[in-house]
């Protein structure tokens, strides 16, 4: 089973451990830039956008940047993160991207936001669900797809089955790897006359270097790929030879390649 905790996070310093993966990879970087060329993208004037699981707001703060690079303007945005310390972050960065956009925050999760305020949710010209699938349970991802208003685009990324943290999470996270195989087969299973789905195939990559043990960044890079704290990846140690193996056959040009699936999704 999942954590406990209310944000079901793998462990306590997940936040860290994924800031500095982003960092690492520059995935918010690929995230903007795949969101930025899909073709229901909203190009508009007085954009309103949903983040769903915003995060410290910096995949978010790269879209607006690229929406304002084009001399359009952005009237609002609705962020929801049920962890404080990063929704606040995230605010801070949109604000000082533009200060005039209206930012409205809700600090809790994706269920009690639509129970709550399902009209300022869903009033929008597009919804993004980047990395959030893993963290919700899966009634809360296919109501969301239910309650999706038409003609509104839903980015969602999450990882590919076979990817690097699939694989790892195998053996150090099961119920985050059932999480990414329900998301893909709920996805694989809207029906084709009620939905529309656009499936692109995305990769970040990190230095390799950087989940070797002398580097102080290790720790921290490595919770995050398993989604567990002080694993021990020893060569002396079974789990020790089994992500060296997987990193190594990720590894690309002394890059870990990080695959990903981004989904496009529209209610016809």
């Amino acid at each position: 089973m999942k954590p406990s905790n209310p944000i079901n996070w793998p462990h306590k310093d997940y936040p860290n451990a994924w800031m500095a993966f982003r960092r690492a990879s520059h995935e918010n970087t690929v995230i903007a830039n795949w969101v930025f060329s899909q073709t229901h993208w909203p190009k508009k004037d007085a954009l309103k956008l949903t983040d769903i699981g915003c995060g410290d707001g910096k995949v978010i703060g790269e879209i607006l940047t690229k929406h304002l690079e084009l001399k359009k303007t952005v009237a609002s945005v609705f962020l929801i993160e049920p962890y404080k310390p990063t929704l606040e972050a995230a605010k801070e960065d949109i604000q000082q991207i533009n200060r005039s956009i209206q930012i409205e925050l809700y600090a809790g999760n994706l269920k009690e936001a639509i129970q709550a305020y399902p009209d300022r949710l869903f009033s929008v010209d597009a919804i993004l669900c980047i990395h959030v699938v893993y963290l919700i349970e899966r009634d809360e991802f296919a109501n969301l797809l239910e309650k999706l208003p038409r003609h509104v685009p839903l980015y969602v990324a999450f990882d590919e089955p076979r990817s690097v943290f699939s694989q790892l999470w195998k053996e150090t996270a099961k119920p985050y790897l059932d999480c990414v195989i329900d998301a893909h087969n709920t996805i694989s299973t809207l029906p084709m006359d009620k939905y529309q789905v656009t499936k692109t195939s995305l990769v970040s990559e990190f230095n390799r270097n950087l989940v070797e043990p002398n580097n102080p960044q290790a720790a921290l890079l490595i919770s995050m790929l398993c989604y567990k704290d002080n694993v021990d990846i020893s060569e002396s140690s079974q789990f020790g030879k089994y992500f060296k193996k997987v990193v190594d056959d990720n590894t690309i040009n002394g890059n870990v390649q990080c695959r990903f699936t981004g989904y496009q999704i529209i209610k016809k």
